[in-house]
């Protein structure tokens, strides 16, 4: 199965399908709804915090 992938900074997380979208553009936001493979929620919300 091929995933999708967004990439934040340096890391590039594997994606479902679909999951990824822009809900707002005037107010910036973006879901991810369900993130592939043996990151952890820590890790994530590291790396989001620390890329602008």
């Amino acid at each position: 199965m091929k995933y999708e992938s967004v990439k934040i900074g340096n890391t590039t997380y594997n994606i479902v399908n679909g999951s990824c979208s822009l809900d707002n553009l005037s107010g910036q936001t973006a879901t991810v709804a369900i993130i592939i493979g043996s990151n952890s929620i820590e890790n994530i919300h590291k790396n989001l915090t620390e890329t602008t």
